[in-house]
């Protein structure tokens, strides 16, 4: 087991919605000092029809990816620096996707304190959880 965080995409996202959002991830990897790359942890992320990145290369895990349709995803990080892009995400799906995007994590919401600033830097907006419940999944 690692850091991880869990994601539900429970029903099919409205194409403005998606839209919006990849827009924002964009402005979110530039604003982080991360380094994000494609998901081997090189090249350049995916910023589409799905959204899919790492970190790079030895500060890379595993490749987060999220899909505007019904989907079941984790993502391991490892608290490596990307982790930040990763919860900031997040955070800024839960805005976009409301009640049809489900979050969990091995983390409390203390623990997302990189991505919830990276996300206040970004949008000058206060980071609000998007985590279900405040406990620890083991």
């Amino acid at each position: 087991m690692g850091y991880t965080h869990y994601f539900t995409v429970k029903e099919a996202i409205h194409e403005e919605n998606w839209n919006a959002l990849v827009g924002d991830v964009t402005a979110i990897i530039e604003n982080s000092e991360a380094g994000i790359a494609g998901w081997d942890g090189t090249g350049l992320p995916e910023l589409g029809e799905r959204i899919r990145f790492n970190g790079v290369g030895e500060r890379s895990h595993e490749t987060f990816h999220l899909s505007n349709k019904q989907d079941m995803n984790f993502c391991k990080t490892a608290f490596k620096p990307y982790d930040e892009v990763v919860t900031a995400v997040l955070i800024r799906a839960k805005y976009y996707f409301g009640e049809a995007l489900s979050v969990g994590s091995d983390g409390y919401w203390s623990e997302w304190q990189a991505g919830r600033d990276l996300y206040e830097r970004t949008f000058g907006e206060v980071a609000e959880t998007p985590i279900v419940r405040e406990e620890v999944i083991l």
